[in-house]
């Protein structure tokens, strides 16, 4: 499962209040941020974004007020009750990643897979062949559930069979 977008709303539904919405969209699809180690996401708000008057925590507080989807967390619950693997691959900042390891999270979710630990995006194809590699029975028969059409597509060269679900970005 993809975190923003599949199993809660993305952050460009939250971010709506903001006058700058669009640079702040921008900033949340910057490569160097999905995959920087800590203090990216200050660094690029005090340099290429300072335009933009935010902070770090307003940030983080942009992605704090997203109300989960319960229908899809019930999904994965049932699929994991069934005896399947049930993964989570997420694009975000380093600050993000942290906050998304909760207890529950790492309690559903196994592999766990968060784009700056692991040095690349779902815009890499290398982010599925680690999913994959992790996953120990039938890597063949892994399903990536996705938002974004585009990681879909890097999921799809990879071999895996992509499921598109709420189309809310592009």
């Amino acid at each position: 499962f993809d975190y923003g977008g599949v199993l809660a709303p993305s952050a460009s539904s939250s971010i709506s209040k903001y006058p700058n919405k669009d640079r702040i969209k921008q900033l949340f699809y910057e490569p160097e941020l999905l995959i920087g180690g800590k203090g990216t996401l200050q660094r690029f708000l005090d340099n290429e974004y300072k335009d933009l008057h935010i902070s770090s925590e307003e940030i983080l507080s942009i992605f704090d007020t997203r109300e989960r989807y319960e229908e899809t967390w019930d999904i994965a619950y049932k699929l994991k009750q069934n005896g399947l693997e049930v993964g989570l691959i997420s694009d975000c900042f380093y600050e993000l990643a942290q906050r998304t390891r909760s207890d529950e999270v790492t309690r559903l979710f196994n592999p766990l897979i968060l784009s700056p630990e692991v040095k690349f995006s779902k815009r890499d194809k290398k982010m599925f062949e680690y999913a994959r590699d992790l996953v120990k029975d039938n890597p063949n028969q892994l399903v990536m559930i996705d938002d974004n059409v585009n990681c879909l597509d890097k999921a799809l060269e990879d071999g895996e069979d992509p499921e598109l679900l709420r189309n809310e970005i592009n």
